[in-house]
């Protein structure tokens, strides 16, 4: 049997097929999030553009999906994490199929919306081109889901926002992706991209860097207060090179005030340590004492978490 399994993203919407019975993957593709430029969405718009994935696959089983957390629905309309009213959060595959009044959800979404019951395990939600949908699951838990965690480690998953995650604990909204795409704004008003620049980015450079920033561009993030800054800026260190260091060298060091004495293991996950291969020397010259593993699979770890999930109960 083959599954079409989604990752609904924040920068990017993820596919894969997941053959149970060979237990292989193909048709591994990816295209833009809609809330790369957008922070509302209309059912109508969420349901074509799933058509739309489904269309491009073929002899599917059933579909499985994950998708990020925080927003909600209200009108038809889904708001997503970006927007800042408090209401009630929903979750935005499940929020296609279920009457509101009549709200049930996984249990992945437990801390981010409210529901008078949660689901475990997977149960068709409805359909999509008459192929059936099941239980939308949460991006983060099928990341740990990927991976066999111990007592002496730590995992950090770094895409759009970053998670810290342990045997027993997960703290979330800390900069990634989201800050970077911020700065980007900047280097894409005068033809550039921030990711290209980083790439050619020396660990030296990064160690003369000298320039203090604040990530926390984003008022979810873990330590926001007035949006992020620079400082430290003085005649003649002023430059692309300066800046594009420094905001690596804050990036990998912001991580040290969640890593206890007791963790013997970093690892790394996620999409900005595959996209920008510095991260992982960075790691490694930062937190000397800790083994640094990065997950460098063609797989993302959220289609391996759901394909965990479809083994367990499908």
């Amino acid at each position: 049997m083959k599954y079409l399994l989604i990752d609904f993203g924040a920068s990017y919407i993820k596919t894969i097929v997941y053959n149970k019975k060979e237990d292989s993957y193909s048709n591994n593709l990816q295209v833009p999030s809609p809330f790369l430029n957008k922070n509302i969405i209309s059912k109508k718009e969420i349901l074509e553009i799933l058509e739309s994935i489904v269309s491009q696959n073929k002899d599917i089983f059933a579909i499985v999906a994950c998708s990020i957390l925080g927003g909600y629905y209200k009108n038809d309309i889904y708001y997503s994490w970006k927007e800042l009213r408090q209401e009630k959060n929903h979750c935005l595959i499940s929020g296609l199929f279920s009457k509101l009044e009549t709200y049930h959800i996984h249990d992945h979404h437990k801390k981010t919306t409210v529901s008078e019951t949660y689901e475990i395990g997977l149960k068709v939600l409805g359909s999509i081109l008459g192929i059936p949908i099941y239980s939308a699951l949460g991006d983060t838990m099928c990341v740990i889901e990927s991976l066999n965690i111990g007592d002496n480690d730590i995992a950090i998953n770094m895409g759009t926002g970053s998670q810290i995650i342990t045997k027993n604990s997960i703290k979330s909204y800390i900069p990634s992706g989201r800050a970077f795409l911020t700065f980007n704004e900047l280097f894409k008003s005068v033809g550039l991209d921030i990711f290209d620049l980083l790439k050619s980015i020396s660990i030296q450079d990064v160690i003369d860097s000298n320039l203090t920033l604040d990530l926390n561009v984003f008022e979810q993030s873990h330590l926001y207060s007035n949006g992020g800054s620079i400082s430290n800026i003085k005649e003649g260190s002023f430059n692309i090179k300066n800046l594009l260091g420094s905001i690596l060298k804050e990036y990998v060091n912001q991580y040290k005030q969640f890593i206890s004495q007791d963790k013997k293991n970093i690892i790394l996950t996620g999409g900005i340590p595959k996209k920008l291969i510095i991260i992982e020397s960075l790691f490694r010259l930062y937190y000397p004492k800790m083994t640094i593993i990065c997950d460098k699979s063609n797989i993302e770890n959220t289609h391996m978490g759901l394909s965990s999930y479809i083994k367990k109960y499908l």
